[in-house]
């Protein structure tokens, strides 16, 4: 039946609403979203009742008035955790960061901060700066905690451009910047490699008197670690130790790899001894770096008393340190301790991948046993792995070395069916 025409119709609902017998307009709300909305408008000081009569409605719900129930719920702070998880769940379903519907979720003060860390943590990093420029325009600063997730959405996406740019212009927003927001922008450097920008970024924490925790400390020396500055990384490692901070498994294991990379594996063996002085137990990739590094520096009798120790703790090698020996051992032509290990993963169910398979081709190859090597091909595509560019270098210069240029051509026109091979392979 059709209201009487002067009937305050939100008001009249409003009041079954509260009655709890608003079921009778249910077909006038369903016909009519902007209806809904506006009867949501008219129970926002009773956000309780507004959130029953919302979730007794049948779905789906029109976004105009989801949107005002997330606005209503927002001016009460009992609420947030509820409107904060209807927001993320709109922001899935409805392009929330387009400039149609995000002028309406900036007037309240906790919504677009919600929207941005919803944006964010949903890894749509695109959609979320688009949110902090309308709120940069808006005159709205973000909370810290929605900041920290957008430089984080931007590191995972290697956007660092686009990260540094938004944060200089978060300092100019004035967004209370505290130490996760700085880590947040220290793992950006990570990620880009700059670690000029993270030294400033340290400094700028100092003199603002914010400080540096485990996660500051481990990402500089993990940045320093990866350009090959050592002598940095451990001066970041002492000065966490006068700052009271102390030194965790990824801290040592970093410094560790740092010097397993350049080969002074004195150092790392001292810091090995180190960690266990100082209460850290070595995991199994304390160990893995530390075999890893005594292969490479041509050591394999210490590598194999490392993973010896090892197993004596009850930690079992992977397949990244099987690597590491068979690497040495095929490079040194032992190949019966080769097959030995690879009995020994087979018993452990220990799987081989794709750096095993093409550690052995190369090396058969290379010794002119392409049989072997074949061998192992097959055995690759068996256990479902995909043969890569370095699979097929390796087969061609191995038949060409032997002199069978058929089927040296046969793996390169292969390679050319699974991809666009390196143009240097042409010359064999």
């Amino acid at each position: 039946m059709p209201p009487h025409a002067g009937v305050d119709l939100p008001r009249a609902i409003c009041a079954a609403v509260i009655k709890c017998s608003f079921k009778p307009h249910a077909h006038l709300l369903a016909a009519d979203p902007s209806l809904l909305a506006a009867v949501l408008g008219r129970l926002s000081p009773l956000p309780s009742a507004a959130l029953s009569f919302f979730r007794a409605l049948p779905p789906p719900h029109p976004l105009d008035a989801s949107l005002a129930l997330v606005r209503l719920l927002a001016a009460h702070p009992r609420h947030h955790p509820v409107a904060r998880s209807l927001l993320r769940d709109l922001s899935v379903r409805h392009p929330l960061s387009s400039p149609l519907i995000l002028p309406s979720l900036l007037a309240e003060p906790h919504v677009p901060s919600w929207l941005l860390l919803a944006l964010a943590q949903g890894g749509r990093a695109g959609d979320a700066v688009r949110v902090f420029d309308h709120m940069r325009a808006a005159r709205l600063a973000p909370d810290a905690h929605a900041c920290t997730a957008l430089l984080t959405s931007l590191a995972r996406a290697r956007m660092t451009a686009t990260a540094r740019r938004v944060f200089d212009e978060m300092g100019l927003a004035g967004v209370a910047m505290n130490t996760h927001v700085y880590n947040a922008m220290l793992h950006v450097c990570l990620k880009a490699g700059d670690a000029l920008r993270a030294e400033a970024l340290m400094t700028k924490m100092d003199a603002a008197g914010i400080p540096l925790d485990l996660f500051s400390f481990n990402t500089a020396i993990a940045l320093y670690v990866r350009k090959g500055m050592q002598y940095e990384a451990m001066c970041v490692r002492d000065r966490m130790a006068n700052d009271g901070v102390e030194a965790d498994i990824v801290t040592w294991n970093t410094v560790i790899h740092g010097m397993c990379k350049e080969g002074r594996m004195k150092e790392a063996a001292q810091l090995h001894r180190d960690m266990v002085a100082a209460g850290v137990e070595p995991d199994t990739v304390t160990y893995t770096t530390l075999v890893d590094g005594y292969c490479r520096a041509g050591d394999v009798g210490e590598a194999m008393k490392l993973r010896g120790a090892m197993e004596a703790r009850g930690m079992l090698p992977g397949v990244a340190m099987y690597n590491a020996i068979i690497r040495k051992l095929c490079e040194d032509g032992e190949m019966k301790e080769v097959n030995g290990l690879l009995s020994e993963m087979d018993e452990r169910k220990v799987k081989a991948d794709h750096v095993t398979c093409n550690t052995l081709i190369n090396s058969y190859s290379k010794k002119g046993d392409m049989p072997s090597a074949c061998k192992v091909k097959t055995r690759m595509m068996e256990s479902g792995l995909q043969l890569d560019q370095f699979t097929y270098k390796a087969l061609i210069h191995g038949f060409s070395k032997a002199k069978q240029l058929d089927e040296a051509k046969e793996a390169l026109f292969e390679m050319m069916g699974a991809g666009t091979p390196n143009l240097s392979y042409f010359a064999v």
